[in-house]
């Protein structure tokens, strides 16, 4: 599995108002922000991604497709420590009921952060999964 993300890279990216779990869990977290956001732009991060040699980022040179999926990576992981990563799985828990009208409270599963930083750089388009 690839991940566009190091913890390192987590820790410098999310605000200390949030206290992140131990490297373990939050390389876990990395793995499945990666997974979502490959499943999200239908594998197209991956393919971006592969596409900018390793070897340039040594060489100094600019690596639009890898900062952007980094960033979008450290959002995710951002978005999880507010709303809780548990709701990617259930869905979050409660309800209103107001004669007919009945909402339930539903984060989206992607980060609007994370969105933002992939359709920015085309990987998130009308033709992709919704989020």
């Amino acid at each position: 599995m690839t991940t566009y993300a190091t913890i390192e890279d987590v820790e410098e990216s999310i605000s200390s108002t949030y206290t992140l779990p131990e490297d373990e869990e939050l390389e876990k977290l990395i793995i499945h922000a990666s997974e979502l956001i490959d499943n999200m732009t239908l594998n197209n991060a991956l393919v971006a991604y592969d596409s900018e040699e390793e070897e340039s980022e040594e060489s100094g040179a600019e690596l639009p497709y890898r900062d952007a999926l980094r960033k979008a990576v450290c959002y995710q992981i951002e978005f999880w420590m507010e709303v809780g990563p548990e709701h990617d799985v259930a869905g979050l828990v409660g309800s209103l009921v107001a004669g007919r009208l009945q909402v339930h409270p539903v984060a989206k599963t992607l980060g609007p952060r994370a969105r933002r930083v992939l359709q920015d750089i085309g990987l998130f388009y009308s033709g992709v999964a919704a989020w």
